[in-house]
C-alpha cells in the first residue's frame, strides 16, 4: 500500500470586534486593564479580512483543503473557542510529517506573571474577542504548553502572528494609524510552569509582525484595511514559486513592509533548517497562471476571477490564453481582493472577450507605480495665532525646566503635541492621548506634558500655513502623480511637520512612528532636512512649497526604485558584492569615509550547471538624496566588455568588473543602495540611467527597459504600463556609509544623520 499523504491543516483567527454592549457586571469583570473602558479595547478593521485572505492563499496556492482550515472570526474567536480549535484541528490529530499552521490577526498585549523567570515579569499574549467580558488573554506560555505535543510527534508547525505585545507606546511622530495592541491586563497569571521549551526551540517556525517594543500596524494603502505585515507577507507568498526558502520570503516581505506607510521590524524565529526549507513544506504550489473572465459589463468593464493571489496589481497586463485563441489583451484597473479584480480589454476589438475566456499574466509587463503619499496638516484656529501660542509655550516650557525637542525622531522625545483633526493632542510615552483645547493655558499643557513624558522632552509639531498648504497641493496636482496629498494621516508615507526654532518656523517631511534607531533598518529616510519659511507669507510660502515638492519628488524616486521588481522567473545566476580591502560585502555592512571598493559578481548557484545565459550587466547606486550613479560600465564608454559570462561554455564562481582603481566612499553619508541590473538585450544608452532628478537624456528613441528605469519616480498623468520584451533582472542591497570622526570639531558633521545627506 502507498504511504498516506501527510495532512495539511490550519487554524486561522481574525478579530475585528472587541467592543460589545456590556452590562455593568461585565464591565467590572473586564476591568483588569487599568484605563478607561473606552481605551481598554478598540475595534480593528483589517484583521478579519486578513484571515479571509490567508485562507484563500492557503487553499488556492498551497494545497490546503478548505475543510481542513478552521476559520474563527470576531465572536467565534473567544478564549475557549481558540483553545478548542487548536486542540481539535492541530493537536489532537497531529502525526509525523503533517503540515500545521496557526495564524492570528488581532490585538496583542502582555500579562504579569509573578512566577516567571523573565526579567520584566511579563508574558506576551493574544487578546480574545471576549476579553471585554472578563476572559483572560492567551499567554505565550499557555500556547507553548498547548502546542508542544504537535512538535513532539514530529509534525511541522508554522505560527504567524500579526499583533503587537504592547499598548501604544510613543515612537516618533504620531500618524494616528490603528495599532494592534491594547494595554496590559493587570491580573497576575502566577503561572509557575512547567511550560516546556519555546516553540521555536522545539522546531516550530514563528513569524511575528514586530519587535516586542514596536507596534504592529493596520494599513489601507489600497483603500482596503489590512495588517501591514500580513499585507506584505501575503503578497510575497502569492508571487512565490515552490522553490524559495522561508528566509528569502521573509526578507522580501520585510523589505516590502518597510517601504509601506508604517515602519515595523518583523521577526523570524525557529531552527535554521526551517529557514532554509520551503514554506509550509511544499515542493510545488498550485498554478496561478490562468484567470477566467467572470463578467462582461455594458461599459466594457471585465470582472476577473483573479486578484493579488495571481500577482495582479493595478496596471498589470493579461493576455488571452493560447488555448483560447488569439487577441484580447487586458489591463487591470482595480484589484478587489485575493481572487477578484476588474479590467479593460485593450486591442483585439475584432475578437471581444466573453465570460469564460481564459487569460494569463503577462510577466513582461510592469504595472504603473503607486505614488508617494504625503499629509499636510493645516491650522484650524489661524496659523499666525497658532505660531504665536507655540512661541509662548516654548518660553514657558524652558522656564519651567521642561525640555524642548527640535527633532521628532529623537529618542529624547517623551511627548508630542500635534494637530489632530480640528484640535490638538498630546501623545505620551505610554501611549495615552490627551486632547488639548484651544483655550487651554500653556501652564496646563506643560503640566500634562510632564505627566505624560516621564521626564523627557516635548516636541510640538506645527501645521502648515494656509498659503503653504495651498501652494503644496496645487503644485503636486499640476503635472505629476509621483506624489499624492492625502486627507488621512494614517494613509501617509510622510507627514509635513513644522517646528519653532531660532525665532522662525521650519518644515520637513517625516516618516510617522519612527525613531533615530530605525535608520539602519528603514529603506526610506526617516526625515528630510528642515527648511525655513520666509518672512513674507505668500512669497515665502511659494518658495518653500517649491523646495518641499522637490524634496518629496526625490523621496518618491527613492521609494520607486526600491519597489521595482523584475520578473521572478528571470533571476540571473550571479549576485552583486563589493570588495573592500580584501573583504567582501553583500549588504547590511558598513563602509567608512575614504575606503575604496570595487564591484564584483558572485555565482549564486555554483553547485548547478556550468553553462549560464549571457547577459548585459549594469551596476548602479542610489543615495538617500535620490541621485542615481552608474558605476559599471563607465558611462563615457557605453556597452563595452559588460556582457557576462565571457564564455558561454563556463560560468566562473567570481567575475571581477573592470572599474579601474575602484570607488572611494565620500559624502553624503547614510544608507546607499546598490543595484545589479541584467538584461538579455543591451541598454543602448546606459548613461541615461544616471540622474540627479528623473529626466531622460540623450537622443534617439529609448528602449522599453530604458523607459522603465529612467521614469522611476516621475509618474505622469495618464501613464501606461511599460512592456519589457526581453528577460531582465534587478537585484539590490544596502550599505551604511559613515564619516570618520577626526576630532570633536568634525564629529557632528560626519556622524550618521537621519536627515537627507545633502542640501536640496
Amino acid at each position: 500500500m502507498p504511504a498516506s499523504r501527510p495532512a495539511r491543516r490550519a487554524v486561522i483567527v481574525g478579530i475585528n470586534r472587541y467592543t460589545h454592549p456590556l452590562s455593568s457586571d461585565e464591565v467590572a469583570l473586564g476591568a483588569g486593564r487599568d484605563c478607561a473602558p473606552a481605551l481598554r479595547w478598540t475595534d480593528l478593521l483589517g484583521a478579519v479580512p486578513d484571515a479571509w485572505d490567508f485562507q484563500e492563499l492557503l487553499t488556492r496556492r498551497f494545497d490546503f483543503e478548505l475543510e481542513h482550515c478552521k476559520l474563527l472570526t470576531n465572536e467565534e474567536a473567544t478564549r475557549e473557542g481558540i483553545r478548542q480549535a487548536l486542540e481539535e484541528v492541530l493537536v489532537g490529530p497531529a502525526e509525523a510529517g503533517d503540515e500545521l499552521v496557526f495564524y492570528y490577526s488581532g490585538h496583542g498585549s502582555r500579562v504579569p506573571n509573578s512566577l516567571s523567570p523573565e526579567p520584566d515579569g511579563m508574558d506576551e499574549s493574544l487578546v480574545p474577542s471576549d476579553s471585554a467580558r472578563g476572559a483572560l488573554d492567551l499567554r505565550d506560555k499557555e500556547l507553548r504548553r498547548l502546542l508542544h505535543p504537535v512538535l513532539e510527534r514530529k509534525a511541522r508547525l508554522t505560527a504567524i502572528l500579526d499583533s503587537c505585545h504592547s499598548g501604544s507606546a510613543l515612537r516618533g511622530l504620531p500618524g494616528w494609524a490603528q495599532r494592534r495592541g491594547v494595554v496590559p491586563d493587570t491580573r497576575d497569571a502566577a503561572d509557575p510552569g512547567p511550560w516546556g521549551p519555546t516553540l521555536e526551540a522545539s522546531g516550530a517556525l514563528v513569524l511575528s509582525a514586530c519587535q516586542d517594543d514596536q507596534g504592529a500596524w493596520e494599513t489601507a494603502e489600497d483603500g482596503r484595511p489590512r495588517g501591514a505585515f500580513s499585507r506584505a507577507f501575503f503578497r510575497v507568498l502569492a508571487e512565490a514559486g515552490g522553490d524559495e526558502s522561508v528566509e528569502a520570503l521573509f526578507l522580501r516581505s520585510k523589505a516590502l513592509l518597510q517601504l509601506g506607510t508604517r515602519f515595523q521590524e518583523p521577526v523570524l524565529g525557529g531552527p535554521k533548517e526551517r529557514w532554509s526549507a520551503k514554506i509550509f513544506g511544499t515542493e510545488k504550489v498550485r498554478s496561478r497562471r490562468l484567470i477566467a473572465v467572470g463578467r462582461v459589463g455594458e461599459d466594457g468593464l471585465l470582472g476577473l476571477q483573479g486578484g493579488w493571489v495571481h500577482g495582479l496589481a493595478v496596471g498589470s497586463g493579461l493576455v488571452r490564453s493560447r488555448h483560447a485563441g488569439e487577441g484580447g489583451r487586458v489591463r487591470v484597473t482595480e484589484v478587489l481582493g485575493p481572487v477578484s479584480a476588474t479590467g479593460l480589454q485593450v486591442g483585439g476589438e475584432d475578437a471581444p472577450l466573453a465570460v469564460g475566456d481564459l487569460l494569463a499574466v503577462d510577466a513582461r509587463q510592469v504595472a504603473v507605480e503607486s505614488p508617494l503619499k504625503v499629509f499636510v496638516p493645516t491650522a484650524a484656529e489661524g496659523w499666525r495665532k497658532t505660531v504665536a501660542w507655540v512661541e509662548g509655550l516654548r518660553r514657558r516650557a524652558e522656564a519651567a525646566g521642561l525640555g524642548w525637542a527640535e527633532d521628532p525622531v529623537s529618542a529624547d522625545v517623551g511627548v508630542v503635541m500635534s494637530p489632530r483633526g480640528e484640535a490638538w493632542a498630546l501623545t505620551g510615552g505610554d501611549g495615552r492621548i490627551l486632547p488639548i483645547e484651544h483655550e487651554d493655558r500653556a501652564e496646563r499643557v506643560i503640566e500634562l506634558a510632564r505627566n505624560l513624558g516621564a521626564g523627557r522632552d516635548l516636541f510640538v509639531s506645527l501645521p502648515a500655513s494656509e498659503a503653504l498648504a495651498e501652494a503644496l497641493v496645487e503644485g503636486f496636482g499640476q503635472d505629476s502623480d509621483a506624489v499624492e496629498v492625502v486627507e488621512d494621516p494614517s494613509a501617509a508615507d510622510y507627514l509635513l511637520t513644522g517646528r519653532w526654532n531660532a525665532g522662525g518656523v521650519e518644515y520637513a517631511w517625516v516618516r510617522p512612528e519612527v525613531l533615530a534607531e530605525d535608520d539602519l533598518a528603514s529603506a526610506l529616510p526617516l526625515r528630510t532636512d528642515f527648511h525655513r519659511l520666509g518672512e513674507d507669507d505668500r512669497t515665502g510660502a511659494e518658495q518653500l512649497a517649491w523646495l518641499l515638492r522637490e524634496v518629496a519628488l526625490r523621496l518618491a524616486k527613492i521609494r520607486s526604485w526600491l519597489t521595482l521588481e523584475s520578473p521572478r522567473a528571470d533571476t540571473w545566476g550571479y549576485e552583486l558584492a563589493l570588495e573592500v580591502g580584501g573583504r567582501r560585502v553583500t549588504g547590511g555592512g558598513e563602509l567608512l569615509q575614504g575606503e575604496v571598493y570595487s564591484p564584483l559578481l558572485l555565482r549564486s548557484n555554483g553547485e548547478g550547471r556550468n553553462r549560464l545565459e549571457r547577459r548585459w550587466v549594469y551596476v548602479l547606486t542610489l543615495d538617500s538624496f535620490g541621485k542615481v550613479q552608474l558605476l559599471y560600465p563607465v558611462s563615457a564608454f557605453g556597452n563595452v566588455e559588460n556582457r557576462f559570462p565571457l564564455d558561454e561554455r563556463e560560468a566562473p564562481e567570481t567575475i571581477r568588473l573592470p572599474c579601474g582603481r575602484g570607488y572611494r566612499i565620500g559624502a553624503p553619508f547614510g544608507v546607499d543602495f546598490f543595484f545589479l541590473l541584467t538584461s538579455a538585450e543591451a541598454v543602448p544608452n546606459p548613461w541615461i540611467l544616471e540622474s540627479e532628478g528623473v529626466r531622460l537624456r540623450g537622443e534617439g528613441s529609448p528602449s522599453a527597459l530604458e523607459r522603465l528605469l529612467t521614469g522611476r519616480g516621475a509618474v505622469l498623468r495618464g501613464s501606461e504600463p511599460v512592456a519589457v520584451p526581453k528577460a531582465w533582472s534587478l537585484e539590490r542591497f544596502s550599505i551604511r556609509t559613515r564619516g570618520r570622526v577626526v576630532g570633536d570639531l568634525e564629529a557632528e558633521a560626519t556622524e550618521p544623520a537621519v536627515r537627507m545627506r545633502a542640501p536640496v
